[in-house]
């Protein structure tokens, strides 16, 4: 959380003006009176202009999961939080951001691996009726080196 304020402040106050008469005494030029425009006077009024504030609240964190079973299957998960809103004087309505991560993977013995991955995100600045969205991903693998090819090979032609 972090929060931000800002004014100007002053006084009205008055304060006397001197103004030096000089003059030439040997050579040198020198003060030789003062005349005082104007008095001291402290009205202990005091002014407060120009304040704005803007305050951030954020949000991030996950959890994460892994874990081996039976020797083959490994299975992986991160879940994802991150938001914030930001509010600022003089704007009615505040900025939020809001989004969702998931992560899950598995593979089995590290030959064949899936895995599943999305970002679910909400933000004030996008149109209204279209503020969030889904972006799934999918993918699939199978390592080459950790699997025996057969010698023969199948073509067919029609």
């Amino acid at each position: 959380m972090d929060y931000q304020s800002n004014y100007n402040q002053s006084y009205n106050n008055n304060y006397a003006v001197y103004q030096a008469s000089w003059n030439n005494y040997d050579g040198k030029d020198r003060i030789s009176g003062l005349t005082k425009y104007g008095d001291d006077r402290i009205s202990g009024i005091q002014n407060i202009s120009n304040s704005s504030y803007r305050q951030t609240i954020g949000l991030n964190g996950s959890l994460n999961f892994n874990r081996t079973y039976d020797s083959k299957h490994h299975v992986s998960a991160i879940l994802l939080a991150n938001a914030f809103q930001i509010a600022t004087s003089g704007s009615y309505h505040k900025l939020s951001n809001a989004n969702l991560g998931l992560q899950l993977g598995y593979n089995y013995s590290g030959k064949y691996y899936v895995d599943f991955s999305s970002a679910y995100s909400h933000s004030a600045k996008l149109p209204a009726g279209n503020r969030q969205a889904l972006s799934p991903t999918l993918a699939l693998a199978w390592r080459l080196s950790k699997k025996t090819f057969s010698p023969t090979v199948l073509l067919s032609m029609s």
